[in-house]
């Protein structure tokens, strides 16, 4: 049997057997040349995915800070730092967060902007001194809304002709605080005619309340890693 060398590689072990005196190895499989098809493999076995074959991403994160998260988020601070390091030589990927709701609570129920597009080593830095507050209103709807719109009101630095892609962790369903309110319609047609991609990581008690998104449950380590792998994979290549 083989075991694969990390979960996102296209690399496995094998076993070697000696018959009749010669050596032979089963199950190898060995590096070959990074393809970019969407499906979040390391072909050639670096530790990157889609490297040098990918077109430029902008993410945006957008992080809920509330007190019920502070069930989740170091957890998801922790895996997104491991899985966005893998990425961190590719020149065309940048990185922004937005906290929406803040730790902050006069910030509660406000979309901020904690770091414009950024390499990925200063996005870590930022994301890694993020924590939960004892805030409540959770704006995730106002954040996806008002970073696709193109008026742009947080002064978001997209890069000319960069894929676009909105990452969201909360554990609730999608809010508005804005006036007036949105509807979910406003926000997925913004993102929709502006092409920017949302995906939504939430639990399970909420899953079925962002069933109109692409939305899946959180998940530990490994598989949530594999998960946000196989976006910047997907619209790298698109």
């Amino acid at each position: 049997k083989y075991k694969e060398l990390t979960p996102y590689s296209g690399c496995k072990f094998g076993i070697k057997f000696c018959s009749f005196g010669k050596y032979s190895c089963i199950g190898w499989q060995g590096p070959e040349a990074e393809k970019c098809d969407g499906k979040g493999i390391d072909e050639d076995c670096d530790r990157e995915i889609d490297e040098n074959v990918s077109k430029p991403l902008d993410i945006v994160l957008v992080l809920d800070e509330s007190c019920s998260m502070s069930v989740h988020i170091n957890s998801l601070i922790t895996t997104t730092v491991s899985w966005i390091k893998k990425y961190s030589s590719r020149d065309n990927l940048r990185c922004s967060l937005i906290t929406a709701s803040s730790s902050i609570l006069s910030l509660d129920g406000l979309v901020i902007l904690e770091q414009n597009f950024s390499n990925v080593n200063d996005f870590i830095s930022i994301l890694q001194i993020q924590h939960y507050g004892d805030t409540g209103m959770e704006a995730t709807l106002d954040a996806i809304y008002n970073i696709s719109t193109s008026s742009n009101p947080l002064g978001l630095t997209w890069a000319p002709g960069a894929n676009k892609v909105i990452i969201v962790y909360s554990d609730e369903n999608p809010q508005t605080w804005m006036t007036p309110r949105l509807t979910e319609f406003q926000a997925i047609n913004e993102a929709m005619i502006n092409n920017v991609s949302v995906y939504v990581f939430t639990d399970t008690y909420s899953l079925w309340t962002w069933d109109s998104w692409n939305a899946q449950i959180f998940s530990d380590g490994n598989d949530l890693e594999k998960a946000l792998d196989q976006i910047i994979s997907f619209n790298s290549c698109k």
